[in-house]
Formats: C-alpha cells, structure tokens, sequence
C-alpha cells in the first residue's frame, strides 16, 4: 500500500507529492480519519481545502491560506474558537513534518492527546 505519497488531488489533479501536503495525512494526525482508510480514501493538497489550510499558521507554511467562503472563512469565527483550531492544526501539520523518515509505526503519527483521548474513550 502507497500510504505516504503517489495520491492524485481531487481539487487539482495534480501529484500529492509529500505528507505535509497532504489534506489526508493531516485529517489521519487529527484523528479524524482511520488507518484503514488511508489506503482507499480521496486525497487532496492541504492548499486545495482552504477550509482546513486557513488554521496552519506557521513561518514555513507560506505563504498562509484565506478562505474566503462565507461558511467557512476563520475571520467570521469566535476569536476563541480560531486560536484552538489555528493551535491544534498548527501541531498536526508540524507532527507530519516530525514523523518523516523516523520510522515510527503510522498509528504514530496521531498527535499523542488525540491517541490518549481515543484510548480513553474521550473521541
């Protein structure tokens, strides 16, 4: 199974070249996509899903994402609910560059809250 690259965007057409492009691999960190999916599901670039692109804020994500959708633009959210979506998307996408090439097993790649929350039950 090609688990970590060789997936067509849906958006754009284009390669989804590496896991920190991918929307998949990063709904996969988040928890909300199963490791049995990952082999079967659509995928698209992170950049193509403004969305969810538009709460990863960091220097090497550039240059950032505007959603400019009325449903979904963070700008028309609850400045509280921006900062806890920018903070736990923001450590996903910075988990997927962490879990290259070390060797870790997939399951993994969760961010370790969300594995202990569905552990506990808590999801």
């Amino acid at each position: 199974m090609k688990c970590d690259h060789g997936y067509h965007c849906t958006v754009c057409g284009t390669q989804v070249e590496t896991l920190e492009d991918s929307w998949l691999y990063l709904e996969f960190v988040l928890g909300r996509v199963e490791v049995t999916r990952l082999g079967n599901t659509p995928d698209h670039h992170l950049r193509c899903d403004p969305a969810l692109a538009q709460y990863v804020v960091d220097p090497e994500f550039a240059p950032p994402v505007v959603d400019d959708h009325p449903a979904t633009d963070k700008r028309r959210r609850e400045a509280a609910e921006v900062a806890e979506q920018e903070r736990l998307v923001t450590r996903a996408w910075r988990r997927l560059q962490e879990v290259q090439g070390k060797g870790m097993a997939i399951e993994e790649y969760v961010l370790p809250e969300i594995r202990m929350a569905k552990l506990l039950g808590e999801d």
